[in-house]
């Protein structure tokens, strides 16, 4: 990804905006794929405006083209830009299972053995909390699989979690909506060399 960042600094923003979405000169045409514009909250008359392209070639030629309308449309500095990195900041927890080594098997002990047939409004409220966490694991790919498990002796909840540390798996368990609330309790068990579909 290669970005044309341009600095501006104009009376009347709206008016800029204005010549800026009729696109007189067809960005399209000059290889802009997207484009994205920052304004100074301190600043009302400064903002800025990126534009990606598919090569560092394409938004050099485009920054060509701008050129005889530089100064009248209160261009600044110019750079170009290419990604080095991007990711997302994480929370501890979140962390957990970023490269996983091992698998771990999380138990989900309920308050009782009939709570599946039995469980009020407020605890399955809680139980809505607790599926929606796990959720976002899953969908990273943390949770292999989740669940409850019908037992005839009482049904209980599992969780097969990818992962690289138990205390990190646990971390995982005490932040569940289920065990937070003092409504359930848990327990994780690491497994040994487990076979994994992939």
């Amino acid at each position: 990804m290669t970005i044309l960042m341009i600095d501006y600094h104009v009376e009347d923003f709206n008016r800029w905006k204005t010549v800026f979405d009729s696109d007189p000169l067809d960005r399209a045409s000059h290889g802009v794929v997207m484009h994205w514009i920052y304004r100074d909250p301190d600043e009302p008359h400064s903002h800025v405006l990126a534009m990606e392209f598919a090569t560092a070639e394409e938004a050099k030629e485009f920054r060509q083209v701008l050129a005889p309308i530089w100064e009248v449309s209160g261009a600044g500095q110019a750079r170009i830009l290419e990604q080095v990195e991007q990711a997302a900041t994480l929370s501890p927890i979140e962390k957990v299972g970023a490269t996983p080594t091992s698998y771990f098997v999380y138990k989900l002990i309920p308050p009782r053995p009939t709570f599946p047939v039995d469980m009020t409004d407020a605890e399955a409220a809680i139980m809505q909390q607790h599926f929606a966490y796990w959720k976002r694991f899953e969908e990273r790919g943390i949770v292999v699989v989740l669940g409850p498990v019908l037992d005839p002796s009482g049904t209980w909840g599992l969780g097969v979690i990818a992962g690289d540390d138990p205390n990190g798996i646990s971390a995982l368990g005490a932040e569940d909506p289920a065990v937070k609330s003092g409504m359930s309790t848990f327990e994780v068990y690491a497994m040994a060399d487990p076979f994994v579909r992939t």
